[in-house]
């Protein structure tokens, strides 16, 4: 429908619904990428889905998608009451309430100008480990982890070779500008890197991000997109 929108859906959908493909095709492709999904974006995805469906006269299953999105509604909203009624549970009594309040916000206060004045290890830098005996002499080990990783961007053949050669090697796939949201984690015998794909496809849309240990490929997120990077397992192959 995207690819075909001017010469087939154009003249019976509007920018509204064309605005709907959009976001479905965005969803898919984070599902496809086994990223998380929260309950509200669930259901908004379902929201969608059955807005658009209702847009091509496709109403009985719209209505079925509309029942999921109140199942699911029903169940958050169950959830929320639960977290309300532990948090009423473990509120504490109502004597000297104010005095409560007051020092409450005077611990947060002064728990965030700890944290202003001691900035956390990964604010700090890159951990170092002295040599020799002389314990002013330092190597980076992140840095020296970030050396090790190989990144291949529109070099199918460069990493395909790679993943030939390295059967017990890991692969970040991450996109072309890599953001702290989108780290996969792979093996090289996964299933994901092995399947047919065609020519240009595995270093066009995404970079593969290569190394023979997963600090070094943790070391490179760190340095490279942000400190607080993570990487995530692919479900499939558990590196």
């Amino acid at each position: 429908m995207r690819d075909n929108w001017k010469s087939v859906f154009a003249h019976a959908l509007g920018p509204l619904e064309q605005g709907f493909v959009f976001e479905l095709l965005e969803f898919r492709n984070r599902w496809a990428h086994q990223e998380e999904f929260s309950s509200a974006d669930t259901f908004r995805l379902l929201d969608t889905t059955a807005r658009m469906l209702t847009a091509v006269s496709a109403a009985a299953q719209a209505a079925e998608i509309q029942k999921i999105g109140a199942e699911l509604a029903r169940t958050m909203y169950a959830e929320q009451a639960r977290q309300q009624t532990r948090s009423r549970a473990a509120a504490p009594v109502h004597q000297h309430r104010e005095e409560i309040d007051r020092t409450l916000a005077e611990g947060e206060a002064f728990v965030a100008e700890l944290r202003r004045s001691s900035p956390s290890a990964t604010e700090r830098g890159p951990v170092a480990e002295p040599i020799g005996n002389h314990a002013d002499e330092f190597v980076p080990r992140a840095e020296e982890a970030v050396m090790a990783v190989e990144i291949f961007k529109d070099d199918d053949p460069g990493f395909l070779g790679w993943r030939d050669s390295h059967p017990n090697g890991y692969v970040v796939n991450a996109y072309r500008n890599p953001t702290p949201d989108y780290l996969m984690l792979h093996r090289t015998s996964c299933p994901h890197l092995q399947r047919p794909v065609a020519e240009g496809r595995w270093t066009r849309d995404f970079v593969k991000v290569c190394a023979t240990h997963t600090d070094a490929l943790a070391a490179w997120a760190r340095q490279t997109v942000t400190d607080s990077a993570h990487l995530k397992p692919c479900h499939w192959c558990k590196p």
